[in-house]
């Protein structure tokens, strides 16, 4: 099989002096149920995605150093003494990178969509036949099966998907969502 590895910043090692720190919003209970019973009420699919490595999609910005000392398993570990690793993209575990992934994903959602943020809730986003429902870099997204596949590939093409069943049983937050005969969603 193939051999995959993450890399994580301890951000408690970050110097609190030189970093900002930035909390990212995070999608409200009441959103979440609210959006559902619209879906139902309109008798709209739902499809989850998921963005695979999220974070290093959004980069760093302009002027920012991420540097760490060499972990143990890197092939020059050996030199790290004398040498650090500097990172181009943002990684997981940082102090700002929730924030970062954040704003990147909003960018890119109203620019690739005609789509508007909620203002009762940063992490929904509404369109016309579509609701997307944002939890870090897992999506719910509410509407006609043509706008959800239009949503898939766009966004698709900018960042790595994975995605479920449309319209099976579907686990979103650890809740799962289920269609009955009658177009009512349980959520279980």
């Amino acid at each position: 099989g193939r051999v995959k590895a993450r890399c994580v910043y301890n951000g408690r090692s970050q110097r609190l002096k030189l970093t900002r720190y930035f909390s990212s919003p995070t999608l409200r209970d009441s959103s979440l149920m609210l959006c559902l019973a619209i879906a139902a009420h309109r008798g709209w699919s739902y499809r989850v995605f998921d963005a695979t490595c999220a974070f290093p999609n959004a980069g760093l910005p302009p002027g920012v150093l991420l540097f760490s000392f060499i972990p143990d398993g890197h092939p020059q570990y050996a030199e790290r003494a004398t040498k650090v690793l500097r990172f181009h993209r943002n990684i997981y575990g940082t102090r700002e990178g929730p924030i970062l992934w954040f704003t990147f994903l909003k960018k890119l959602l109203l620019e690739l969509f005609p789509l508007q943020q909620a203002t009762y809730d940063e992490c929904v986003f509404y369109g016309s036949d579509i609701i997307v429902l944002v939890y870090v870099d897992d999506f719910l997204v509410l509407g006609t099966p043509d706008k959800i596949e239009e949503f898939y590939k766009k966004l698709g093409d900018r960042l790595v998907l994975t995605a479920e069943n449309l319209n099976g049983e579907v686990d979103f937050l650890g809740l799962t969502l289920t269609r009955c005969n009658n177009a009512d969603i349980v959520v279980h």
